[in-house]
């Protein structure tokens, strides 16, 4: 994709492409942390 569509609104969507992306992102570092803190417990 193009860095010019990142403005641009998702179909059907209140959203742009960029609000998307970095929605996505945190929400991926997120379930990442609960991963590791999982890892962790069960180390003990």
């Amino acid at each position: 994709m193009d860095d010019a569509r990142l403005d641009e609104g998702i179909p059907k969507s209140e959203y742009t492409f960029y609000t998307m992306l970095h929605g996505v992102i945190h929400h991926d570092i997120y379930h990442s942390g609960q991963i590791v803190l999982l890892k962790k417990m069960l180390k003990q």
